[in-house]
C-alpha cells in the first residue's frame, strides 16, 4: 500500500506573541463538538482573545489620548510664546519710537544752537 504520511500538527500560538490561537481542531464524526467540556473550551478560548483585544484597543486609546493632551498642552505653550512675543514686540515698537522723538528733538537742538 501507499506510504502513511505523517499529519502536521497544529502550531501553538500562544509560542508567537500577537498571533491568533491555532483555529480549534476539526472534530471527529461531531463527537467532540456535542461535549459540554469541548464547547466550554472553544468559548473560553474566544473569551480570551475578545479579552486580549479590548485590551489591545484600550491600550490603544489610552495611548492616542495620552497623545492629544502632549499636543494640547504643546499648543497651550505655543500661544502663551506667542503672547510673550507680541508683548516684547510692542515694548521694543515703544522703545524704538522714543529713541525716534529723542533724535529728531537732540537733532532739532543742534540745529537750533
Amino acid at each position: 500500500g501507499c506510504p502513511r504520511r505523517r499529519r502536521w500538527r497544529l502550531v501553538d500560538a500562544r509560542n508567537f506573541p500577537g498571533s491568533r490561537p491555532a483555529p480549534p481542531p476539526i472534530a471527529p464524526a461531531g463527537i467532540m463538538a456535542s461535549d459540554p467540556r469541548y464547547k466550554l473550551a472553544r468559548l473560553a478560548e474566544a473569551h480570551g482573545i475578545l479579552q486580549r483585544d479590548h485590551a489591545t484597543a484600550l491600550e490603544r486609546t489610552n495611548s492616542a489620548e495620552a497623545a492629544q493632551r502632549k499636543l494640547e498642552s504643546a499648543v497651550e505653550a505655543r500661544d502663551i510664546r506667542i503672547e510673550e512675543l507680541e508683548d516684547a514686540l510692542t515694548t521694543l515698537s515703544a522703545q524704538a519710537r522714543a529713541f525716534e522723538a529723542s533724535a529728531k528733538e537732540q537733532r532739532a537742538k543742534a540745529e537750533g544752537c
